[in-house]
């Protein structure tokens, strides 16, 4: 992913790759300094990028205008713009831009930013989990079951297991692919992985056993008879 700033202070520039790079650590992120509209847009004819983040108040071609250009190329881009007076904001709305932030740029604003700019390019398709002090963002499909461990839940992958502090319920609502499926109170699991169902244990793969509630018995049999019949 190609993700491209600019502004015309070189300070701030700075400041903002080093917050990005240390969001974006565990994925494979190339974050390009652009220092004027005009430099910007150069670079923009000859590549392709996934993210733009500009100055509104710059020399020369000033952000709105940056934006503006590319706007008319490209509709979908996430485009965020910063500005250091909060009723310039207001004309953004004009290019369609996804945040504005109000320099100077606090880093809890930031980061809720990047948050919800990488649902938006990852979709619900990916799951923030933290192991030694990283942050990933997981795959949901890599994810074999997920098994609730009081107040965290326990997220299993062919390779290790993660832990994230929070319930199943909340863990459940927040998985966007449709092939998952509560087969126990403290079980959920990844269709695609299910080996074998006897009536009462679903063998997943790695032989994984899971209980299956007798409530959910009947349409987990259904559900996967059907899941498996439409994939092949």
């Amino acid at each position: 992913m190609k993700i491209a700033i600019c502004d015309d202070n070189d300070i701030f520039l700075k400041e903002l790759k080093e917050e990005l790079e240390k969001f974006f650590r565990d994925m494979d992120v190339l974050i390009l300094e652009f220092h004027s509209g005009e430099e910007l847009l150069d670079a923009y004819q000859k590549m392709e990028f996934h993210v733009i983040i500009l100055d509104i108040e710059m020399d020369g071609i000033d952000g709105l205008k940056t934006a503006g250009q590319i706007r008319k190329e490209n509709t979908s881009i996430p485009i965020i713009l910063l500005t250091s007076h909060r009723e310039l904001a207001l004309q953004g709305y004009e290019i369609n831009a996804f945040r504005f932030l109000v320099k100077p740029v606090s880093s809890q604003k930031l980061q809720e930013t990047l948050h919800e700019l990488q649902k938006q390019i990852f979709g619900k398709e990916r799951i923030m989990v933290s192991a030694d002090g990283v942050d990933y963002y997981l795959p949901e499909n890599d994810i074999l079951y997920l098994k609730s461990e009081n107040v965290y839940v326990r997220l299993v992958t062919e390779n290790r297991s993660y832990l994230v502090r929070k319930t199943l319920k909340e863990q459940f609502k927040e998985l966007g692919s449709p092939f998952w499926f509560q087969v126990h109170r403290s079980y959920i699991i990844n269709l695609n992985y299910a080996v074998s169902f006897d009536g009462k244990t679903v063998t997943m793969k790695g032989n994984n056993v899971i209980p299956v509630s007798k409530t959910k018995r009947g349409i987990f049999q259904k559900t996967i008879m059907h899941f498996f019949r439409n994939k092949h």
